[in-house]
């Protein structure tokens, strides 16, 4: 994605909320975000 150019708002990674996200800004300058949850074993 940062080849193609992506404005990345936030980078992804492992979050202290138990998700794995990032977010980007379209042309438009809307934020979108995706995440996954963190399957973590107690």
């Amino acid at each position: 994605m940062l080849t193609a150019g992506v404005d990345f708002y936030c980078a992804i990674g492992d979050r202290d909320y138990g998700m794995r996200d990032f977010s980007v800004r379209d042309p438009d300058g809307n934020q979108i975000g995706m995440g996954a949850a963190l399957n973590h074993q107690p």
